[in-house]
């Protein structure tokens, strides 16, 4: 399974360099900033949104597994996945007042933009540090 992710997320690499590679040579020099602010951005909230919790996981997880205790194993699955979802919330809402205070127009669509996608991948950097 760890060598099944550690392929999955080279794979993963491959695929968003070539995507950017194809997203620059057909997009306007507008369209092609937005795209870039928009993963950077998605990138940054998503690193504050995991909330440490699946970097615990992978100290807290395989105790619990081997100690077979699988009531705690799950009551932290929900605790991660219900307290990830709560931080994504507290640092869209706070990302949104800010950006909406300083900017408006081109950024605040890339900052929209990076908030509807932010709970997904976040919750996705915790899915995939419980499964190692």
């Amino acid at each position: 399974m760890p060598l099944l992710l550690v392929f999955a997320n080279v794979g993963g690499i491959f695929v968003g360099y070539a995507i950017t590679v194809i997203l620059a040579r057909h997009l306007t020099h507008y369209g092609f900033e937005q795209y870039i602010g928009t993963v950077a951005t998605l990138g940054l909230l998503s690193t504050f949104g995991e909330a440490g919790f699946g970097k615990y996981a992978l100290k807290e997880v395989p105790v619990l597994v081997a100690r077979r205790n699988a009531s705690l194993l799950g009551g932290y699955l929900r605790f991660a996945i219900v307290g990830c979802m709560a931080a994504c919330l507290l640092v869209a809402m706070v990302a949104a007042g800010i950006e909406g205070y300083l900017q408006s127009g081109t950024a605040e669509s890339v900052a929209l933009m990076a908030l509807i996608f932010l709970p997904a991948t976040a919750g996705m950097g915790v899915a995939v540090d419980l499964l190692m």
